[in-house]
């Protein structure tokens, strides 16, 4: 018999644990700039302020007090280490002999900064769940993130078998995109020093070469974070501004390493400027090729993309997009809470769903999907659903209840018209959830552009 206890959340509020001795102890995470920097744990109202050190790779070696002596904690120095692969072991001497028991950590988190399933000898990244004594993933990737390159097909493989030098944050290779747009920078960089498109007639004894391919391949890296990082903060008109930042980023580095010979100009998806000329390019011209239009038409799509979103949600007060939205779903019980962090909240009290900032900031179809998430824990809440036979604990009962809920926002996704990232952060908390509730997800399908076209088409 499982008793359902919604618990509210608050900004205030922390991970709340017990140990071994039956202590409630509340963790919070404070980040730094480069991830986490420090721990304030309260054990029975009482806190305690630590601070963690971390590899390259983001994993803890050691935590501190506040005074910079290696914190203790039942009787366990708190110093760590991993081999390549993630898997725990002695600090003191690398092996894998005399380890400490998982319940004298004073924190969960390891490798890479991830949750350690100690108990199961498994690392959960979120996305999905590492094993890393196979160090492989026990599920696929979703997507083959390299097609250039062969570690990419084995879609269980962790960070291309390259793990000293690559992280996974989320269970998806988050690096990936940069690195083909510096695989692409360094081929146009070498096609730009030889004047000519095939690899084989290149002059591979030349520094000029080289230099071009390495400028060439940092322009083209730096190009594909940028125009990711702006794409992906949900900004109005932030898939315009992202094609801008790309293009124009790659434009001035490649005009900088290759001494002034190419153009500096700018794409703004349907149009671009050369700045060098001051002519300005566009979807149609006279003279364009094949490979220019169809460039121009998706980047016509980023636009109406854009202005769609901006015209009917983004210049809406919150007030007014709440109203919206009770139109839309003809539930006027939805309410708004600026200090609510969560995209969304079902409150048990009252029965409203109060929309957070998250929820209401990052377009019309991801506050109608982030109702309908809490609307179905609404309805679980109240009718208390079915319960798989192999569910045994109250842990596995919520990632349960949340694994609902997510795979009903992926199943709406096209039709509430969400974007790409959208999409895929969806997939992964639907992954993370049933990993924890033991339910196989089935296969997920890729973004289908067609759909999300139809769905915005028809707003």
């Amino acid at each position: 018999m499982f008793i359902l206890l919604h618990i509210q959340s608050s900004p205030k509020l922390a991970p709340v644990q017990g140990d071994v001795q039956g202590n409630i102890r509340e963790i919070h995470y404070i980040p730094g700039g480069d991830g986490l920097l420090a721990l304030y744990i309260k054990v029975n109202g009482v806190g305690t302020m630590y601070y963690v050190y971390k590899d390259h790779l983001g994993s803890p070696y050691a935590i501190t007090d506040v005074n910079g002596n290696i914190a203790v904690y039942n009787g366990q120095p708190q110093r760590f280490s991993f081999d390549p692969w993630g898997n725990r072991r002695n600090p003191t001497d690398w092996s894998f002999n005399n380890m400490p028991a998982p319940a004298n950590y004073l924190i969960d988190r390891g490798f890479t900064g991830h949750e350690h399933l100690d108990v199961f000898c498994l690392i959960n990244m979120n996305g999905r769940v590492y094993d890393p004594l196979l160090g492989r993933m026990l599920s696929p990737d979703n997507f083959v993130q390299a097609p250039n390159n062969s570690q990419g097909f084995n879609r269980y493989s962790y960070c291309m078998n390259n793990p000293l030098i690559y992280t996974d944050p989320s269970g998806e290779f988050f690096w990936m995109p940069v690195i083909i747009c510096a695989v692409i920078g360094a081929y146009m960089g070498g096609t730009n020093a030889n004047n000519d498109y095939n690899p084989a007639n290149w002059d591979f004894s030349s520094g000029k070469t080289w230099g071009y391919m390495a400028g060439g391949a940092i322009v083209g890296g730096l190009s594909g974070y940028v125009g990711g990082a702006i794409a992906a903060s949900e900004i109005p008109f932030a898939n315009t501004l992202g094609i801008a930042g790309a293009s124009l980023t790659n434009s001035l580095g490649t005009n900088i390493y290759t001494g002034g010979q190419t153009d500096i100009s700018i794409s703004l998806g349907v149009a671009s400027y050369n700045f060098s000329s001051g002519d300005w390019g566009y979807i149609g011209k006279s003279g364009n090729s094949i490979i220019q239009d169809i460039g121009y038409g998706l980047g016509a799509l980023a636009n109406i993309s854009d202005l769609n979103k901006f015209t009917t949600w983004d210049i809406l007060s919150m007030e007014q997009k709440v109203l919206k939205l009770q139109k839309i779903t003809s539930d006027n019980s939805i309410s708004y809470d600026p200090n609510l962090q969560k995209a969304a909240q079902y409150n048990d009290n009252t029965g409203d769903i109060v929309m957070g900032k998250a929820g209401l900031n990052r377009g019309m179809g991801w506050a109608k999907s982030s109702y309908q998430h809490e609307a179905l824990h609404r309805t679980d809440f109240t009718n208390q659903p079915f319960i798989p036979s192999h569910i045994y604990s109250q842990e596995e009962y919520l990632a349960y209840l949340e694994s609902r809920a997510y795979r009903l926002e992926l199943n709406n996704s096209f039709q509430n018209g969400l974007s790409y990232r959208q999409y895929i952060w969806l997939q992964q908390k639907l992954i993370q959830y049933s990993n924890i509730a033991g339910i196989n997800t089935g296969t997920l399908s890729n973004y289908d552009m067609l759909l999300w076209l139809k769905s915005l088409l028809s707003r």
